[in-house]
Protein backbone atom coordinates (compact mmCIF):
# COMPACT_ATOMS: atom_id res chain seq x y z
CA UNK A 1 0.00 0.00 0.00
CA UNK A 2 1.01 3.62 -0.23
CA UNK A 3 4.04 4.42 1.97
CA UNK A 4 4.18 0.77 3.11
CA UNK A 5 1.52 0.73 5.88
CA UNK A 6 -1.70 2.45 7.07
CA UNK A 7 0.29 4.94 9.16
CA UNK A 8 2.18 6.03 6.00
CA UNK A 9 5.56 5.76 7.71
CA UNK A 10 7.32 4.48 4.57
CA UNK A 11 9.11 1.81 6.63
CA UNK A 12 9.51 -1.72 5.21
CA UNK A 13 10.96 -4.10 7.81
CA UNK A 14 12.85 -6.15 5.21
CA UNK A 15 16.60 -6.21 4.68
CA UNK A 16 17.48 -4.86 1.19
CA UNK A 17 20.29 -6.27 -0.96
CA UNK A 18 23.81 -5.27 0.07
CA UNK A 19 24.81 -4.71 -3.57
CA UNK A 20 22.79 -4.43 -6.77
CA UNK A 21 22.76 -4.96 -10.49
CA UNK A 22 19.91 -5.18 -12.98
CA UNK A 23 17.70 -8.27 -12.67
CA UNK A 24 14.93 -7.31 -15.09
CA UNK A 25 13.53 -4.29 -16.86
CA UNK A 26 9.99 -4.17 -18.31
CA UNK A 27 9.45 -1.32 -20.78
CA UNK A 28 8.02 -2.89 -23.95
CA UNK A 29 4.30 -2.28 -23.38
CA UNK A 30 2.79 1.14 -24.03
CA UNK A 31 1.81 1.74 -20.34
CA UNK A 32 5.40 0.99 -19.32
CA UNK A 33 6.71 3.40 -21.95
CA UNK A 34 4.32 6.11 -20.77
CA UNK A 35 5.63 5.62 -17.26
CA UNK A 36 4.73 5.43 -13.61
CA UNK A 37 4.20 9.10 -12.76
CA UNK A 38 2.18 8.66 -9.56
CA UNK A 39 3.30 7.18 -6.25
CA UNK A 40 4.61 4.07 -7.97
CA UNK A 41 4.52 0.48 -6.80
CA UNK A 42 3.31 -1.69 -3.91
CA UNK A 43 4.02 -5.35 -3.15
CA UNK A 44 3.86 -8.14 -0.59
CA UNK A 45 7.32 -9.62 -1.17
CA UNK A 46 6.09 -12.09 -3.82
CA UNK A 47 4.33 -9.83 -6.33
CA UNK A 48 4.37 -6.14 -7.11
CA UNK A 49 1.58 -3.98 -8.57
CA UNK A 50 2.34 -0.82 -10.53
CA UNK A 51 0.02 1.86 -11.93
CA UNK A 52 0.72 3.80 -15.11
CA UNK A 53 -0.34 6.90 -16.99
CA UNK A 54 -2.24 4.95 -19.65
CA UNK A 55 -5.84 4.69 -20.91
CA UNK A 56 -5.41 0.90 -21.09
CA UNK A 57 -3.50 -1.52 -18.83
CA UNK A 58 -3.05 1.23 -16.26
CA UNK A 59 -2.41 -1.51 -13.67
CA UNK A 60 0.12 -4.31 -14.26
CA UNK A 61 1.13 -6.94 -11.69
CA UNK A 62 4.57 -8.61 -11.85
CA UNK A 63 6.08 -11.59 -10.07
CA UNK A 64 9.60 -11.91 -8.63
CA UNK A 65 11.08 -12.77 -12.02
CA UNK A 66 9.34 -9.95 -13.86
CA UNK A 67 6.61 -12.02 -15.49
CA UNK A 68 3.43 -10.02 -16.08
CA UNK A 69 0.92 -11.89 -13.91
CA UNK A 70 -2.11 -9.71 -14.69
CA UNK A 71 -2.97 -6.45 -16.42
CA UNK A 72 -6.15 -4.40 -16.19
CA UNK A 73 -6.95 -4.01 -19.89
CA UNK A 74 -9.80 -1.50 -20.07
CA UNK A 75 -11.09 -2.34 -16.56
CA UNK A 76 -9.37 0.74 -15.10
CA UNK A 77 -8.76 4.10 -16.77
CA UNK A 78 -5.74 6.39 -16.55
CA UNK A 79 -6.89 7.90 -13.24
CA UNK A 80 -5.58 4.72 -11.61
CA UNK A 81 -2.16 6.36 -11.91
CA UNK A 82 -2.92 8.61 -8.92
CA UNK A 83 -3.27 5.64 -6.55
CA UNK A 84 -0.86 3.09 -5.19
CA UNK A 85 -2.59 -0.35 -5.09
CA UNK A 86 -2.98 -2.42 -1.93
CA UNK A 87 -1.45 -5.92 -1.95
CA UNK A 88 -2.19 -8.45 0.81
CA UNK A 89 -0.26 -11.57 1.87
CA UNK A 90 -2.65 -13.82 -0.09
CA UNK A 91 -1.82 -12.19 -3.42
CA UNK A 92 -4.98 -10.12 -3.66
CA UNK A 93 -4.67 -6.60 -5.07
CA UNK A 94 -7.07 -3.68 -4.57
CA UNK A 95 -6.86 -0.76 -7.00
CA UNK A 96 -9.14 2.02 -8.18
CA UNK A 97 -9.70 4.82 -10.67
CA UNK A 98 -12.22 7.68 -10.58
CA UNK A 99 -15.12 5.36 -11.48
CA UNK A 100 -14.59 2.05 -9.71
CA UNK A 101 -12.60 0.04 -7.19
CA UNK A 102 -11.66 -3.60 -7.84
CA UNK A 103 -10.05 -6.58 -6.12
CA UNK A 104 -7.94 -8.99 -8.16
CA UNK A 105 -6.88 -12.47 -7.02
CA UNK A 106 -3.53 -13.10 -8.68
CA UNK A 107 -3.77 -16.81 -7.89
CA UNK A 108 -6.85 -17.24 -10.10
CA UNK A 109 -6.13 -14.14 -12.23
CA UNK A 110 -9.74 -13.02 -11.82
CA UNK A 111 -11.50 -9.91 -10.58
CA UNK A 112 -13.05 -10.98 -7.28
CA UNK A 113 -15.32 -7.95 -6.93
CA UNK A 114 -15.90 -4.55 -8.40
CA UNK A 115 -17.76 -1.56 -6.97
CA UNK A 116 -18.56 1.93 -8.26
CA UNK A 117 -17.46 5.29 -6.88
CA UNK A 118 -20.95 6.77 -7.05
CA UNK A 119 -19.93 10.42 -7.00
CA UNK A 120 -16.58 10.08 -8.76
CA UNK A 121 -13.55 12.01 -7.60
CA UNK A 122 -9.87 11.33 -8.27
CA UNK A 123 -8.76 8.69 -5.72
CA UNK A 124 -5.51 8.93 -3.77
CA UNK A 125 -4.54 5.37 -2.80
CA UNK A 126 -6.97 3.10 -0.94
CA UNK A 127 -6.17 2.22 2.65
CA UNK A 128 -7.73 -0.07 5.28
CA UNK A 129 -8.97 0.20 8.86
CA UNK A 130 -8.52 -2.30 11.67
CA UNK A 131 -11.96 -3.86 11.08
CA UNK A 132 -11.27 -4.38 7.36
CA UNK A 133 -13.05 -1.37 5.86
CA UNK A 134 -11.45 0.00 2.70
CA UNK A 135 -11.21 3.81 2.70
CA UNK A 136 -10.84 5.82 -0.51
CA UNK A 137 -10.41 9.58 -0.16
CA UNK A 138 -10.80 11.62 -3.34
CA UNK A 139 -10.18 15.01 -4.88
CA UNK A 140 -13.39 16.80 -5.95
CA UNK A 141 -15.36 13.95 -4.42
CA UNK A 142 -16.29 12.35 -1.08
CA UNK A 143 -14.57 9.92 1.27
CA UNK A 144 -15.80 6.39 0.49
CA UNK A 145 -15.95 3.29 2.70
CA UNK A 146 -16.15 -0.21 1.17
CA UNK A 147 -16.45 -3.72 2.62
CA UNK A 148 -13.17 -5.51 1.84
CA UNK A 149 -14.83 -8.93 1.63
CA UNK A 150 -17.31 -8.24 -1.17
CA UNK A 151 -16.64 -4.64 -2.24
CA UNK A 152 -20.05 -3.35 -1.22
CA UNK A 153 -20.27 0.41 -0.67
CA UNK A 154 -20.80 0.97 3.05
CA UNK A 155 -20.90 4.77 3.17
CA UNK A 156 -19.66 8.01 1.67
CA UNK A 157 -19.26 11.49 3.12
CA UNK A 158 -18.73 14.94 1.61
CA UNK A 159 -16.72 16.77 4.28
CA UNK A 160 -18.01 20.22 5.17
CA UNK A 161 -20.68 20.27 2.45
CA UNK A 162 -23.25 21.53 4.99
CA UNK A 163 -21.14 24.54 6.04
CA UNK A 164 -20.89 28.08 4.72
CA UNK A 165 -17.15 28.41 4.30
CA UNK A 166 -16.77 30.96 1.50
CA UNK A 167 -17.00 34.46 2.93
CA UNK A 168 -19.74 35.58 0.53
CA UNK A 169 -21.89 32.60 1.53
CA UNK A 170 -21.17 33.14 5.22
CA UNK A 171 -22.31 36.74 5.20
CA UNK A 172 -25.21 36.41 2.75
CA UNK A 173 -26.47 32.97 3.73
CA UNK A 174 -26.38 31.86 0.08
CA UNK A 175 -25.83 28.14 -0.36
CA UNK A 176 -22.18 27.17 -0.81
CA UNK A 177 -21.75 24.23 -3.26
CA UNK A 178 -18.25 23.31 -2.12
CA UNK A 179 -16.76 20.78 0.29
CA UNK A 180 -13.38 19.64 1.62
CA UNK A 181 -11.51 17.07 -0.47
CA UNK A 182 -7.94 15.78 -0.66
CA UNK A 183 -4.99 15.26 -2.97
CA UNK A 184 -3.18 13.11 -0.40
CA UNK A 185 -3.47 9.58 0.95
CA UNK A 186 -5.14 9.24 4.39
CA UNK A 187 -3.31 7.65 7.31
CA UNK A 188 -5.06 5.21 9.64
CA UNK A 189 -4.81 4.06 13.24
CA UNK A 190 -7.33 1.45 14.33
CA UNK A 191 -10.66 2.62 12.93
CA UNK A 192 -9.74 6.30 12.88
CA UNK A 193 -8.71 7.92 9.59
CA UNK A 194 -6.69 11.13 9.22
CA UNK A 195 -6.98 13.07 5.97
CA UNK A 196 -5.68 16.50 4.94
CA UNK A 197 -8.16 18.45 2.82
CA UNK A 198 -8.78 21.75 1.05
CA UNK A 199 -12.14 23.42 0.48
CA UNK A 200 -13.06 23.58 -3.22
CA UNK A 201 -15.97 23.10 -5.57
CA UNK A 202 -16.30 20.35 -8.20
CA UNK A 203 -14.34 22.49 -10.65
CA UNK A 204 -11.45 22.40 -8.21
CA UNK A 205 -11.60 26.09 -7.27
CA UNK A 206 -10.61 26.81 -3.68
CA UNK A 207 -11.35 29.84 -1.53
CA UNK A 208 -9.17 32.95 -1.65
CA UNK A 209 -7.83 32.09 1.79
CA UNK A 210 -7.29 28.44 0.78
CA UNK A 211 -9.31 27.09 3.70
CA UNK A 212 -7.94 23.66 4.61
CA UNK A 213 -8.43 21.12 7.38
CA UNK A 214 -6.94 17.99 8.87
CA UNK A 215 -9.90 15.71 9.58
CA UNK A 216 -10.05 12.80 12.02
CA UNK A 217 -12.84 10.44 10.91
CA UNK A 218 -14.22 7.47 12.82
CA UNK A 219 -15.34 4.47 10.77
CA UNK A 220 -17.99 2.05 12.09
CA UNK A 221 -19.72 -0.16 9.47
CA UNK A 222 -22.16 -1.54 12.08
CA UNK A 223 -23.97 1.79 12.47
CA UNK A 224 -26.71 3.21 10.19
CA UNK A 225 -25.42 4.32 6.80
CA UNK A 226 -25.35 8.04 7.59
CA UNK A 227 -23.36 7.39 10.81
CA UNK A 228 -20.71 5.03 9.47
CA UNK A 229 -18.31 7.88 8.72
CA UNK A 230 -18.35 10.52 11.45
CA UNK A 231 -16.10 13.52 12.11
CA UNK A 232 -14.28 13.18 15.43
CA UNK A 233 -12.56 16.55 15.06
CA UNK A 234 -10.89 18.84 12.52
CA UNK A 235 -7.93 21.23 12.64
CA UNK A 236 -8.11 24.31 10.42
CA UNK A 237 -5.24 25.86 8.50
CA UNK A 238 -4.82 28.12 5.47
CA UNK A 239 -2.85 27.01 2.45
CA UNK A 240 -1.90 23.74 0.79
CA UNK A 241 -0.17 20.60 1.96
CA UNK A 242 2.04 18.54 -0.30
CA UNK A 243 2.68 15.63 2.09
CA UNK A 244 0.26 12.91 3.09
CA UNK A 245 -0.11 12.88 6.90
CA UNK A 246 2.42 10.57 8.57
CA UNK A 247 1.17 9.06 11.84
CA UNK A 248 3.56 8.09 14.64
CA UNK A 249 1.91 7.12 17.90
CA UNK A 250 -0.93 9.57 18.42
CA UNK A 251 0.66 12.44 16.46
CA UNK A 252 0.18 13.40 12.81
CA UNK A 253 2.99 15.15 10.91
CA UNK A 254 2.59 17.05 7.62
CA UNK A 255 3.54 20.30 5.92
CA UNK A 256 1.52 23.53 5.60
CA UNK A 257 2.19 25.98 2.76
CA UNK A 258 0.19 29.21 3.27
CA UNK A 259 2.14 30.98 0.53
CA UNK A 260 5.28 30.66 -1.54
CA UNK A 261 7.20 32.53 1.17
CA UNK A 262 5.85 30.73 4.26
CA UNK A 263 6.17 27.00 4.82
CA UNK A 264 5.81 24.97 7.99
CA UNK A 265 5.95 21.46 9.34
CA UNK A 266 3.29 20.83 11.98
CA UNK A 267 2.75 18.10 14.54
CA UNK A 268 -0.89 17.61 15.59
CA UNK A 269 -1.63 15.32 18.53
CA UNK A 270 -4.92 13.43 18.66
CA UNK A 271 -6.41 14.07 22.11
CA UNK A 272 -9.44 11.88 21.44
CA UNK A 273 -12.24 14.36 20.80
CA UNK A 274 -10.04 17.32 19.78
CA UNK A 275 -6.62 18.10 18.26
CA UNK A 276 -3.64 19.70 19.97
CA UNK A 277 -0.89 21.57 18.15
CA UNK A 278 2.31 19.98 19.48
CA UNK A 279 4.65 22.22 17.49
CA UNK A 280 4.95 24.24 14.30
CA UNK A 281 8.31 25.08 12.71
CA UNK A 282 9.25 26.83 9.45
CA UNK A 283 11.31 25.12 6.78
CA UNK A 284 13.03 26.47 3.69
CA UNK A 285 11.59 24.77 0.64
CA UNK A 286 8.60 22.64 -0.25
CA UNK A 287 9.37 18.92 0.00
CA UNK A 288 6.60 17.64 -2.31
CA UNK A 289 6.80 14.22 -0.66
CA UNK A 290 5.57 12.66 2.57
CA UNK A 291 7.78 12.28 5.60
CA UNK A 292 9.46 8.93 6.31
CA UNK A 293 9.87 7.33 9.72
CA UNK A 294 13.34 6.63 11.09
CA UNK A 295 13.28 3.78 13.68
CA UNK A 296 16.11 5.48 15.57
CA UNK A 297 13.91 8.52 16.12
CA UNK A 298 12.72 11.43 14.04
CA UNK A 299 11.63 11.55 10.41
CA UNK A 300 13.14 12.34 7.02
CA UNK A 301 11.97 14.52 4.17
CA UNK A 302 13.47 15.27 0.76
CA UNK A 303 14.60 18.81 -0.02
CA UNK A 304 15.20 18.78 -3.79
CA UNK A 305 15.83 22.51 -4.00
CA UNK A 306 18.75 22.28 -1.55
CA UNK A 307 19.84 18.93 -3.04
CA UNK A 308 19.65 17.12 0.28
CA UNK A 309 17.59 14.98 2.65
CA UNK A 310 16.73 16.22 6.13
CA UNK A 311 16.04 14.35 9.37
CA UNK A 312 14.05 16.25 11.98
CA UNK A 313 13.07 15.62 15.60
CA UNK A 314 9.67 14.35 16.78
CA UNK A 315 9.93 16.50 19.88
CA UNK A 316 10.29 20.00 18.45
CA UNK A 317 10.87 19.74 14.68
CA UNK A 318 14.52 20.75 14.92
CA UNK A 319 16.94 19.40 12.32
CA UNK A 320 18.99 16.42 13.53
CA UNK A 321 21.10 15.77 10.42
CA UNK A 322 21.20 16.10 6.64
CA UNK A 323 22.52 14.04 3.72
CA UNK A 324 23.67 15.86 0.62
CA UNK A 325 22.57 14.16 -2.61
CA UNK A 326 24.80 16.39 -4.68
CA UNK A 327 27.92 15.65 -2.61
CA UNK A 328 27.18 11.93 -2.77
CA UNK A 329 27.09 11.91 -6.57
CA UNK A 330 29.65 14.62 -7.20
CA UNK A 331 31.94 13.65 -10.03
CA UNK A 332 29.56 11.07 -11.51
CA UNK A 333 29.04 13.12 -14.66
CA UNK A 334 31.04 15.68 -16.62
CA UNK A 335 29.43 17.88 -19.22
CA UNK A 336 30.29 16.99 -22.83
CA UNK A 337 29.35 20.58 -23.66
CA UNK A 338 30.70 23.53 -21.67
CA UNK A 339 28.15 25.18 -19.42
CA UNK A 340 26.65 28.47 -20.40
CA UNK A 341 28.34 31.33 -18.55
CA UNK A 342 24.96 32.56 -17.27
CA UNK A 343 23.42 30.10 -14.81
CA UNK A 344 21.70 29.87 -11.44
CA UNK A 345 23.63 30.39 -8.27
CA UNK A 346 24.23 27.67 -5.66
CA UNK A 347 20.63 27.84 -4.38
CA UNK A 348 17.27 28.35 -6.03
CA UNK A 349 15.73 31.72 -5.05
CA UNK A 350 12.83 31.32 -2.66
CA UNK A 351 10.47 32.95 -5.11
CA UNK A 352 10.69 29.78 -7.25
CA UNK A 353 10.21 27.30 -4.40
CA UNK A 354 6.44 27.01 -4.93
CA UNK A 355 6.77 25.64 -8.46
CA UNK A 356 5.71 22.04 -9.27
CA UNK A 357 8.06 19.30 -8.10
CA UNK A 358 9.61 18.17 -11.38
CA UNK A 359 13.32 18.37 -12.14
CA UNK A 360 12.89 21.00 -14.84
CA UNK A 361 16.06 22.78 -15.95
CA UNK A 362 14.18 26.07 -16.05
CA UNK A 363 14.67 26.70 -12.34
CA UNK A 364 16.66 23.84 -10.82
CA UNK A 365 20.30 23.94 -9.84
CA UNK A 366 22.98 22.19 -11.74
CA UNK A 367 23.93 19.07 -9.83
CA UNK A 368 22.02 16.18 -8.30
CA UNK A 369 18.86 16.28 -6.21
CA UNK A 370 16.32 13.84 -4.79
CA UNK A 371 13.59 12.85 -7.24
CA UNK A 372 11.35 10.55 -5.15
CA UNK A 373 9.90 10.01 -1.68
CA UNK A 374 12.17 8.24 0.80
CA UNK A 375 11.67 4.54 1.55
CA UNK A 376 13.08 3.18 4.82
CA UNK A 377 13.92 -0.52 5.11
CA UNK A 378 16.17 -2.88 7.04
CA UNK A 379 15.87 -3.25 10.82
CA UNK A 380 15.34 -0.92 13.78
CA UNK A 381 19.06 -1.05 14.58
CA UNK A 382 20.32 -1.11 10.99
CA UNK A 383 18.00 1.08 8.89
CA UNK A 384 18.67 1.56 5.18
CA UNK A 385 17.36 4.64 3.34
CA UNK A 386 16.46 4.32 -0.36
CA UNK A 387 15.75 7.33 -2.58
CA UNK A 388 15.76 8.33 -6.24
CA UNK A 389 18.16 11.01 -7.46
CA UNK A 390 18.97 12.75 -10.70
CA UNK A 391 20.18 15.82 -12.52
CA UNK A 392 19.02 17.78 -15.54
CA UNK A 393 21.21 19.84 -17.82
CA UNK A 394 19.29 22.35 -19.95
CA UNK A 395 18.33 20.87 -23.33
CA UNK A 396 20.95 18.21 -23.75
CA UNK A 397 21.49 15.85 -20.79
CA UNK A 398 19.83 13.95 -17.96
CA UNK A 399 21.04 11.25 -15.58
CA UNK A 400 19.32 9.42 -12.73
CA UNK A 401 20.08 6.94 -9.96
CA UNK A 402 18.60 4.94 -7.11
CA UNK A 403 20.66 5.34 -3.94
CA UNK A 404 20.81 3.34 -0.69
CA UNK A 405 22.38 4.78 2.47
CA UNK A 406 23.43 2.78 5.54
CA UNK A 407 22.21 5.08 8.31
CA UNK A 408 23.81 3.05 11.11
CA UNK A 409 27.21 3.44 9.44
CA UNK A 410 27.48 7.21 9.41
CA UNK A 411 25.11 7.50 6.44
CA UNK A 412 27.57 5.73 4.17
CA UNK A 413 26.44 5.09 0.59
CA UNK A 414 25.65 1.36 0.51
CA UNK A 415 25.09 1.18 -3.24
CA UNK A 416 23.93 3.17 -6.23
CA UNK A 417 22.18 2.02 -9.40
CA UNK A 418 22.26 4.12 -12.54
CA UNK A 419 18.90 4.23 -14.32
CA UNK A 420 19.84 6.52 -17.15
CA UNK A 421 22.55 8.81 -18.38
CA UNK A 422 22.92 10.34 -21.78
CA UNK A 423 22.09 12.97 -24.31
CA UNK A 424 18.56 14.32 -24.31
CA UNK A 425 16.34 12.60 -26.94
CA UNK A 426 13.37 14.89 -27.72
CA UNK A 427 11.69 12.29 -29.97
CA UNK A 428 11.60 9.30 -27.64
CA UNK A 429 11.51 11.25 -24.37
CA UNK A 430 9.69 14.52 -25.03
CA UNK A 431 9.33 15.55 -21.37
CA UNK A 432 12.86 16.90 -21.00
CA UNK A 433 14.26 13.37 -21.28
CA UNK A 434 13.10 12.41 -17.79
CA UNK A 435 13.78 8.77 -16.88
CA UNK A 436 13.62 9.13 -13.09
CA UNK A 437 12.33 7.24 -10.09
CA UNK A 438 9.54 9.63 -9.07
CA UNK A 439 7.43 7.36 -6.84
CA UNK A 440 7.92 4.68 -4.22
CA UNK A 441 10.03 1.53 -4.31
CA UNK A 442 9.31 -1.82 -2.67
CA UNK A 443 11.26 -5.03 -1.88
CA UNK A 444 10.59 -8.55 -3.16
CA UNK A 445 12.23 -11.63 -1.62
CA UNK A 446 12.67 -15.21 -2.87
CA UNK A 447 15.09 -17.80 -1.50
CA UNK A 448 16.49 -15.13 0.83
CA UNK A 449 17.48 -12.96 -2.13
CA UNK A 450 15.92 -9.49 -1.85
CA UNK A 451 15.31 -7.27 -4.86
CA UNK A 452 14.32 -3.62 -4.99
CA UNK A 453 11.52 -2.95 -7.49
CA UNK A 454 10.47 0.50 -8.71
CA UNK A 455 8.70 2.23 -11.57
CA UNK A 456 10.09 5.17 -13.50
CA UNK A 457 8.88 8.07 -15.57
CA UNK A 458 8.93 7.08 -19.25
CA UNK A 459 11.11 4.00 -18.81
CA UNK A 460 9.09 1.14 -17.32
CA UNK A 461 9.68 -0.97 -14.22
CA UNK A 462 13.07 -2.10 -12.86
CA UNK A 463 14.14 -4.88 -10.51
CA UNK A 464 17.61 -4.68 -8.99
CA UNK A 465 19.37 -6.94 -6.50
Amino acid sequence: MCHSNPELTGYIRVQPPSSVDLKWHREKLMPEKLGSLGNGVAGNGDIVACTFLSPRDSLIIYDYNGNRVWSSGDTLNWHAMFSVPMVDVHGRVIACDDEKIIMIDTNTKEVVWQSSLLYGGTPYSPTITEDGTIIVATDKGPVYAFDSTDGSLLAWKFLGDDELVRWISYYTGIDDPGFFSTVNTPSVKGNRVYVTTKYKNRLGLSTIREDSRLYALDIDPTKPVDERITVAWSWHFNGSTTASPTLVGDTVYFDVVPSRFNKYIVAITDAGDHPKLKWKVPYDYISYASFTYDPRGGMWYVDPFNQRMVRFSYDDGSIIETISINDTLKGEYKDPIPRLPLRWGPRVPKVFSHLPWLPLPVYYNYGYYSSSPIVMCGTDTNPILIVGAGNTRPVYHTSSYVLAFDLSNNNELLWKFKIHGGIFNPVRYPLFGLKFLLGLATIMVKDNEPRVVFGTALDGVYSIG
